[in-house]
């Protein structure tokens, strides 16, 4: 059984309280095989006014986040509970690098998961940022 696999059963269970906390599985239908693909990712929550949106990452060469390009509706299984969502994908490196800064943000502690180390003000460097806009895409959630 692999990780994916492991991680999808565990985030949909009564034990999902494990590692919900910063796990999400996202359940993309793929745009040209219409087969059901159920991605768990790594998340931050971003408070936006009176919405929620959730913060995922990809590497850039993954697959996957191809299939929500678009603004497209997905299934979520969030804190264990399944419910829909809307996804769409920043592949723009200025849009991408703007989504890593409110990421670190959000979420200081995971900028060692990326190697970055932050400055003593907890801002991220704009060389940093670059590399890591070349390198990933964001995709913002939003659960409806």
């Amino acid at each position: 059984m692999d990780f994916n696999r492991v991680m999808v059963g565990l985030l949909r269970s009564p034990f999902h309280r494990l590692v919900s906390r910063n796990m999400i599985v996202l359940h993309v239908n793929g745009v040209m095989s219409g087969r059901q693909y159920d991605i768990p990712v790594n998340y931050i929550q971003v408070e936006t006014g009176e919405s929620r949106r959730l913060l995922v990452t990809s590497k850039r060469d993954r697959t996957w986040w191809r299939n929500v390009r678009d603004r497209v509706e997905i299934g979520l299984t969030y804190q264990g509970q399944a419910m829909r969502a809307l996804a769409q994908v920043e592949e723009s490196e200025d849009g991408v690098a703007a989504g890593f800064r409110r990421y670190f943000q959000v979420s200081p502690e995971s900028a060692r998961f990326f190697s970055i180390d932050l400055t003593s003000d907890s801002k991220v460097s704009e060389l940093d940022l670059a590399r890591l806009a070349g390198e990933r895409v964001v995709i913002w959630v939003e659960p409806i």
